[in-house]
């Protein structure tokens, strides 16, 4: 097995003062099986200088962590990557929210990854681990690491497993770094968290907003003072103690929006941290402009007979989510457990998604509780449709139906994944099947995910 500098181009060979850092470090992984599983074999690394002009001088190899794995099942680690960096210095003091790609590369499943972290502030060592969650499919995985003071170095990894052992991890760090202007007293308003800037009309709406430390001091008091199209509202009077950096998320009220079709403009404003005047007055004001929607659809509606439900069916879903003016980010319909005889056209859904994602799911999680099946022809139709993910559920054209999904035209990010699927048990043509798409059909069926589904019966 052979290194070779080329491969590391991080290295500055050309650099006499060149100091590394955590960006040099690189993990390399070999699989040796042949070489020495029939044999007592010893290991040695053997540096050569080579001879390039100007490389003499530079700093050279480090080697670390030599790590042998055997096992009488597969040894092959999960994929895991970063989707989220930090430099060496970072000049916020969080939270710092991480995202990595986790996913096992063998049929043995993953446990929850973890990732594990440490601050030194001061010389005292604290040492946390965070359960990551997954944020999107099975391969995505997500941890916050929460708030440090100025002066933390933080030590970081992450630690992915299957259930036979195949193990993977990464690792990283950084300083936290205060930079200037440094004054014993300000307060900056950081953000607006709500309203968001569309929102249903004639609604009392709370006012969240987030303040941040930007004094030397500990910050213990301020003032927020805010107001609805012009008219002044009720002051808060904020208290606390919060390190230089942090910061405070404040419920500072409500209010009634306006009709549908209208606009709102709420304006805030912090002052006197700490009950004495703030120098910087930069940072201090946000005004937020929020668009009034007689229709709203965002995130999560139950769709079932229950007095809970939102919706009693799925096509009243799909209509009311069809007039909506408003959508505000990804919708996911969960079908409570029963059976749905309904025909699903997302014919032109492109067009009323707004670029967001629809999900059909079930409520309980399992494909076995709730049962779609059609009362003729194709139970779904796709055309025209990006972004849809289909989930959980039983697809069923077995008696009536000729195909549980069908593609008649184009189609973008389409993924069916964890569905019983069932069609006609005696075809003996394409006019009965699970999924569909005619060679004779225009359009594109681009990015489509079938995965870990069941099909029973069909052509």
């Amino acid at each position: 097995m052979r290194f070779h500098d080329s491969s590391y181009v991080e290295w500055k060979n050309d650099s006499l003062l060149a100091v590394p850092d955590n960006t040099w470090w690189k993990r390399e992984v070999f699989d040796i099986s042949n070489e020495v599983c029939f044999a007592n074999v010893q290991f040695r690394f053997k540096i050569k200088k080579g001879n390039t002009t100007g490389t003499h001088f530079s700093s050279g190899w480090f080697i670390d962590d030599f790590i042998i794995q055997a096992s009488v099942h597969p040894i092959v680690p999960p994929e895991l990557s970063f989707i989220t960096t930090y430099p060496d210095t970072v000049f916020e003091t969080g939270p710092f929210p991480f995202i990595a790609k986790i996913k096992s590369r063998t049929l043995a499943p993953l446990n929850i990854p973890v990732l594990k972290y440490t601050s030194t502030y001061n010389q005292i060592v604290t040492h946390d681990s965070i359960v990551m969650t997954a944020v999107e499919g099975d391969s995505i995985w997500s941890a916050t690491i929460p708030q440090h003071v100025y002066g933390t170095e933080i030590q970081y990894s992450v630690f992915a497993e299957d259930t036979m052992g195949n193990n993977d991890f990464r690792q990283g760090h950084f300083h936290i770094k205060r930079l200037p202007p440094y004054v014993l007293n300000s307060v900056a308003l950081h953000k607006m968290d709500a309203p968001d800037t569309v929102e249903k009309y004639n609604t009392l709406m709370p006012v969240l907003v987030t303040i941040k430390n930007k004094g030397l001091n500990n910050l213990q008091s301020a003032n927020i003072q805010w107001s609805v199209n012009g008219i002044t509202q009720t002051s808060v009077n904020w208290s606390g103690n919060l390190p230089d950096g942090f910061q405070d998320q404040v419920v500072i009220g409500s209010y009634l929006s306006g009709m549908h079709g209208t606009y709102d403009e709420i304006w805030v404003w912090v002052k006197l941290p700490n009950g004495v005047s703030d120098s910087i007055l930069n940072d201090d004001t946000l005004k937020l402009k929020i668009y009034n929607c007689k229709e709203l659809f965002d995130g999560d509606y139950i769709i079932g007979q229950n007095p809970l439900s939102d919706f009693a069916t799925i096509n009243l879903a799909l209509q009311s989510l069809k007039n909506a003016d408003c959508i505000r980010g990804d919708i996911r319909f969960q079908l409570a457990s029963g059976t749905y005889t309904e025909n699903i056209d997302l014919t032109n859904f492109a067009n009323y998604l707004n670029g967001y994602s629809l999900t059909l799911t079930s409520l309980a999680n399992h494909k076995d509780s709730v049962v779609l099946n059609d009362t003729a022809g194709t139970l779904i139709t796709i055309n025209n449709t990006n972004n849809i993910y289909i989930n959980s559920l039983t697809l069923d054209v077995a008696q009536r139906g000729t195909y549980a999904i069908e593609f008649k035209g184009s189609a973008n990010n389409i993924e069916i994944r964890d569905c019983n699927i069932y069609a006609n048990p005696t075809a003996v043509t394409e006019a009965y099947a699970g999924i569909m798409k005619s060679e004779n059909v225009n359009g594109i069926a681009n990015n489509v995910r079938i995965i870990h589904n069941v099909f029973d019966g069909g052509f």
